[in-house]
């Protein structure tokens, strides 16, 4: 791996299954390093609770714990994955720029 290292972060929101897509990918300078696509509620991972596409929840406990908690609230992304909690900004990205969100 070559610094610098990102993580980015896509969602998906289907409102009438209640499911949440998650693709995180890890770059660096070279590009894509690894993908990981996981899809929560329905007949994916664990269960959601979807209210809108900026109002949602799920969760994913695999031995009786939650590893994995995603969840939106009034826009903001986080994360509890087993044992600490990640926190999203979000950044629109045109023509290879990014730009933070208004």
């Amino acid at each position: 791996m070559k610094a610098p290292i990102t993580h980015t972060v896509r969602l998906k929101v289907d409102l009438t299954a209640k499911t949440v897509t998650w693709m995180q990918d890890l770059r660096d300078a070279r590009g894509v390093e690894a993908r990981d696509v996981k899809t929560y509620g329905a007949d994916g991972l664990g269960g959601c609770e979807v209210f809108d596409e900026y109002n949602w929840s799920c969760t994913f406990a695999p031995v009786g714990q939650i590893g994995e908690a995603p969840a939106m609230k009034d826009g903001r992304l986080s994360r509890f994955y087993w044992v600490k909690v990640d926190t999203y900004e979000t950044k629109y990205r045109v023509l290879g720029l990014t730009f933070p969100a208004p």
